[in-house]
C-alpha cells in the first residue's frame, strides 16, 4: 500500500438539488399562489418557512463540505485493468461526505467517507502507469436539499495496471543458453533424469517417480530434475501497432507461459536490446508502462 499527497483543491460549488427537491418547490409555489388569493396568514408563514430552510440548506451544505478534507489516497502499486482494488481514502474534519474517486475521467471507486481512514471496494482503472486520482466530496449538510461538491488532486505512489492476458500469444525465441561447468535445477518439470534409487517420501507419487523405472525394477525409481542448459525466452513485442494494449497483453501471455516453466524470459521490442523481466511483478509493470498513452489500450501517467 502506499499513501499519496493532497494537491490543489477546486472552490466549493452547488452541484443540484436531492431527489424530492422539486417536489417541495412546486408545495412551496402552490403555497404562494394560495396566499395570493386568500392572504391567510398561516400560508404566508409557511412560505417564509419554506424560503428560509433553502437558504438555511444553501448554508448548511456549503459549511459540510468545508470542514471536511482528504489528505491521502491509499492502495496497491501492481493490478489489472478492471480488476477489483481496494481504496483507502484518509479525510480530515468533522463532518461525513460522499466521494467519488476518478483516474482519466473514469470512476473508480465511490462511497461515504468519514473522518479518519475508510476503506472503499471500487476497481482499478485502466491499462498503464497513474499517479494521481481525483477526489470528488459531495455533501448536502444537515437539511439534505442542495448538494455541494469539492475537488481536488491527489497524488499517489505509481499504480501499475496491466492489460488482462490475451488469448494469443506474442511470438518468442529460445536461444541457446550458456553450458555451466555444473547442472543446476530446473523448476520445469519433465525436464528430468532417472537418478538411481532411494527410501520414498511423501508427494513423491506427483512428480518424483520415474514409472516405467520404478515398475521395470520393483523398487521407486526417482528423477533428479537437471538441466545443463538454461532456458531462456525472448518475446518479441511491436511498438506502435495503434493498440498497445493489446500487444502489451499478447506480451504479458507468452511472459507468463516462459516463467510457468521455469525459463527466464526478456521482452525485445522491435530491434532493440532485451529487457531482462525477473518475475511476474517485472512482467506486469512491463506490460503496464509499455508505450503508455498510445492507442486506445494506453493511458498516460497522470
Amino acid at each position: 500500500m502506499h499513501r499519496g499527497r493532497a494537491g490543489a483543491e477546486a472552490l466549493n460549488r452547488p452541484v443540484g438539488v436531492a431527489h424530492g427537491a422539486s417536489a417541495l418547490g412546486v408545495a412551496w409555489l402552490i403555497a404562494c399562489a394560495i396566499a395570493l388569493l386568500t392572504g391567510a396568514s398561516a400560508v404566508v408563514i409557511l412560505i417564509a418557512v419554506g424560503l428560509v430552510a433553502f437558504v438555511a440548506s444553501l448554508l448548511s451544505g456549503w459549511t459540510a463540505i468545508r470542514h471536511i478534507s482528504v489528505d491521502a489516497v491509499t492502495t496497491a502499486d501492481l493490478a489489472d485493468a478492471e480488476s477489483p482494488l481496494t481504496w483507502h481514502v484518509h479525510a480530515n474534519g468533522t463532518r461525513r461526505a460522499h466521494a467519488e474517486l476518478r483516474i482519466a475521467e473514469a470512476v473508480v471507486a465511490r462511497g461515504w467517507v468519514a473522518p479518519g481512514s475508510t476503506l472503499l471496494s471500487g476497481s482499478a482503472p485502466g491499462r498503464g502507469v497513474h499517479t494521481s486520482v481525483q477526489v470528488r466530496l459531495s455533501s448536502a449538510g444537515t437539511l439534505g436539499i442542495v448538494w455541494w461538491r469539492r475537488r481536488s488532486t491527489i497524488g499517489i505512489e505509481p499504480l501499475f495496471v496491466a492489460p488482462t492476458a490475451a488469448l494469443e500469444p506474442a511470438p518468442h525465441q529460445r536461444p541457446a543458453g550458456h553450458r555451466g561447468d555444473n547442472c543446476v535445477t530446473s523448476r520445469a518439470t519433465g525436464r528430468d533424469e532417472v537418478d538411481g534409487v532411494r527410501s520414498w517420501r511423501e508427494g513423491d507419487e506427483l512428480t518424483a517417480v520415474h514409472w516405467p523405472a520404478t515398475l521395470r525394477t520393483g523398487e521407486f525409481v526417482v528423477r533428479q530434475r537437471l538441466h545443463d542448459l538454461e532456458e531462456r525466452w525472448v518475446v518479441q513485442a511491436r511498438s506502435r501497432t495503434g493498440d498497445s494494449g493489446l500487444e502489451a497483453a499478447r506480451a504479458r501471455t507468452t511472459l507468463e507461459e516462459g516463467l510457468a516453466v521455469g525459463a527466464r524470459v526478456a521482452v525485445q521490442v522491435d530491434a532493440h536490446e532485451p529487457t531482462a523481466l525477473r518475475d511476474r511483478a517485472a512482467v506486469l509493470r512491463w506490460c503496464a508502462a509499455f508505450e503508455a498513452g498510445e492507442g486506445p489500450g494506453g493511458s498516460r501517467p497522470h
